[in-house]
């Protein structure tokens, strides 16, 4: 039976939905803090947080109460016995035990994350990671608070709690309990899956680069159709090329401007010679662009193209190439009408 949620004896918060609570607000510190940011801490909470916390609050929002394996009393440790349990009051949708919440929880979280992230991309007309994670923490917390106040409206014996008394004897019962040994493996192997996948996949996301990191090089200039840059002989042409920083941080740029002749057959196209014709340095803060205005004045005839590698943190080598650079672009040159 559902209760008024105000009465001086149910007003304290349920352990479980606090820690969604405050593993909301400390994955957002951890997240966009300036220094904390830049850590590998950002992708480990960032990654539990998207897995579990969405997901979490919404099965506590929709099962409040205690699940029908939950045999044991929380504060005395003591066995119900079964009429105890089949008195206890139902929701119509029925009640999870423990497994089974931690199992709609991540897949729950699956569902919630790209929801809301194409909502906030419809909204805004393109992904930015900011607004789609403030987004998603502000659903979990509204599903929270939601959780919270339905698990409080039922009588303290009917609340969902953490079974700490459950599970350490279903993982007691797997170890020296014949007669349960195999519903009670089953239980542990299922959590100790899911844990496997979230450890694996967190491994992943943290030791390979991020896709919403990055830099990217592109030629700002007009009139340069099919990558050509049309230059008359013994002339110059102003080239305007733009550098984007999405790496969440500043960062030093160096680019360097190189022709290379190329030697242009049937399969192939080979570097004959390479030369560097000027290189620049610039520090760009997150989400801003550099704008870089210079001069092209080609010293080569024949099969040409002007390169631009950028190297990111400044560490530009002496001499450069389209190997050791991070990004870069180019454009063929061709000689125009004087």
């Amino acid at each position: 039976m559902i209760r008024s949620p105000v009465r001086p004896h149910v007003r304290r918060l349920p352990a479980d939905l606090t820690v969604v609570l405050a593993l909301t607000v400390l994955t957002n510190v951890v997240v966009f803090a300036p220094v904390i940011r830049e850590t590998p801490l950002r992708v480990a909470f960032g990654l539990v947080f998207i897995l579990v916390a969405p997901g979490y609050a919404l099965v506590a929002l929709v099962f409040p109460e205690r699940g029908p394996v939950d045999r044991f009393d929380d504060v005395n440790g003591e066995m119900r016995s079964p009429t105890t349990i089949l008195e206890r009051p139902r929701s119509w949708w029925g009640t999870i035990d423990g497994p089974e919440r931690i199992a709609f929880s991540i897949a729950s979280s699956a569902v919630i994350a790209p929801v809301v992230g194409f909502i906030v991309v419809t909204v805004q007309g393109s992904f930015q990671f900011g607004p789609t994670f403030v987004a998603v923490s502000a659903v979990t917390v509204a599903l929270t608070v939601g959780a919270i106040w339905r698990r409080l409206a039922l009588s303290p014996d009917d609340r969902f709690r953490v079974p700490y008394g459950e599970w350490t004897d279903t993982l007691r019962a797997a170890v020296f309990d014949p007669n349960s040994r195999g519903s009670a493996i089953l239980n542990v192997a299922l959590v100790c899956t899911i844990l496997l996948v979230i450890a694996s996949v967190g491994y992943a996301a943290t030791a390979l680069p991020q896709d919403d990191e990055y830099s990217t090089i592109y030629v700002l200039s007009e009139g340069d159709a099919d990558s050509v840059l049309e230059i008359p002989p013994g002339e110059s042409r102003e080239v305007v090329v733009g550098v984007d920083n999405r790496e969440r941080r500043a960062t030093t740029y160096t680019v360097v401007v190189v022709e290379q002749e190329m030697d242009v057959s049937e399969n192939e196209t080979r570097v004959v010679d390479q030369r560097e014709l000027d290189r620049f340095e610039s520090t760009t803060d997150h989400g801003e662009t550099w704008r870089l205005a210079h001069d092209i004045e080609p010293t080569a005839d024949g099969e040409v193209r002007i390169v631009w590698l950028l190297y990111v943190d400044g560490d530009a080598p002496e001499e450069p190439s389209i190997e050791s650079a991070a990004y870069r672009v180019h454009l063929w040159v061709e000689e125009g009408d004087s």
